[in-house]
């Protein structure tokens, strides 16, 4: 199915670029072994609009959408589902990546972007803990969740007490 720019609104244009600030924020949170790209389809020919770690994909941003993009997007249009698809895929290096694409809803509930995500599965877990332990940021939030977790467990049962 051919794919068509879609006609923004000031409304679905604001939308996409709260977006922006999203990206900034999970990339600082869960550190280089993710990809983000955030996808505009006003204009399928650059619509790369924002992308952190492209290094993984070989994106830029002004990118135009590619090709798995674009199968994911008639699949939200046609399917009518929950608006969301993961899955496990490779990258043309054909290294492994773990893949999340999240349909963005503008103005009368169009879809107006894709959010996709990957997860580089080859980094080694010393440079995925690297990150957390520099960065004091995420680790008080870790031990913060770490400890909400541990209160919780010892609120259900007797036998964690």
């Amino acid at each position: 199915k051919e794919l068509k720019n879609v006609d923004f609104t000031l409304v679905d244009s604001v939308v996409i670029q709260s977006y922006v600030t999203l990206l900034d924020g999970l990339a600082a949170y869960l550190g280089n072994n993710y990809e983000f790209v955030l996808y505009s389809l006003e204009d399928m020919e650059r619509s790369v609009v924002k992308i952190i770690n492209g290094q993984y994909t070989g994106r830029d941003v002004n990118a135009p959408i590619s090709n798995m993009a674009r199968s994911i997007l008639n699949h939200f249009q046609e399917e009518n589902d929950c608006g969301y698809v993961s899955y496990v895929t490779n990258n043309k290096k054909g290294e492994t990546l773990r893949f999340t694409a999240i349909a963005i809803r503008g103005e009368n509930d169009r879809i107006v972007g894709i959010l996709c995500i990957n997860s580089y599965q080859q980094m080694s877990q010393e440079d995925v803990l690297a990150h957390y332990f520099e960065n004091p940021e995420v680790l008080t939030t870790l031990s913060l969740l770490k400890m909400k977790l541990y209160c919780s467990m010892r609120s259900l049962t007797p036998f964690y007490r």
